[in-house]
């Protein structure tokens, strides 16, 4: 579902709206999201990425570290 809603928000959205989304982007950055076994869940976690770098675009929601 996350996903799904992050792909209703526009790009530059306001700034309390832009809080949850880092939020949101914190949350699946987890290693334990992104080195989970299931397929299902590695497909939305990376998902969900595209969709809060897209919202956040120009400034990126992810360090150089994570995105490694």
């Amino acid at each position: 579902q996350a996903e799904i809603c992050l792909s209703e928000i526009d790009q530059s959205p306001s700034k309390s709206l832009l809080g949850s989304v880092q939020s949101c982007a914190n949350t699946v950055a987890k290693e334990e999201y992104l080195k989970h076994q299931d397929r299902d869940v590695q497909l939305l976690v990376a998902a969900c990425i595209c969709e809060t770098m897209r919202i956040m675009a120009p400034e990126p929601p992810y360090t150089d570290d994570v995105l490694k």
